[in-house]
């Protein structure tokens, strides 16, 4: 395959230089700072500074879930709750396999830690629906101790 200029970068890695087709990155793994900036810049070239939704915007979005081949939803429930590491959006939701007819029941937790720009998921998931209110309980015990401490500087 005949590439154009425009279509490939030359990298050099400890010296070596390497012909990649332009759409690949490279990650500098020298140290820990090339590293940082290397997955920096990857970020920013695929997709920007783009800021995290709100758990608002986040639950919103979640009320309007994209249909799913083979799947019937028979119930789902999105509620915003707050928990003393910051906003939480709960979703509640039992479906069923259209071509097995098996059901399952879960329970995603996605927690929006206050002074972190990233948030935390926990699922639950159960094929009982019996159980389904007592997993909601029992998670609800586990997210509500979440516990978010920012890593030590080496």
């Amino acid at each position: 395959m005949s590439a154009t200029r425009g279509d490939v970068r030359h990298p050099n890695v400890d010296g070596v230089g390497i012909l990649l087709p332009s759409s690949w990155r490279t990650i500098d793994l020298r140290d820990s700072a090339s590293r940082r900036r290397s997955v920096a810049k990857l970020v920013e070239q695929q997709g920007g500074d783009s800021e995290m939704p709100t758990a608002e915007e986040f639950a919103e979005e979640l009320r309007r879930p994209a249909r799913r081949r083979g799947v019937k939803v028979l119930d789902r429930t999105v509620e915003r709750v707050d928990l003393p590491v910051g906003p939480a959006v709960v979703e509640t939701e039992i479906t069923a396999s259209r071509m097995s007819r098996r059901v399952v029941c879960g329970v995603a937790w996605t927690v929006f830690p206050n002074g972190y720009l990233d948030t935390v998921q926990m699922h639950f998931r159960t094929s009982f629906p019996d159980v389904l209110d007592a997993l909601r309980g029992e998670s609800e015990l586990m997210v509500g101790s979440l516990q978010i401490e920012p890593d030590e500087a080496p």
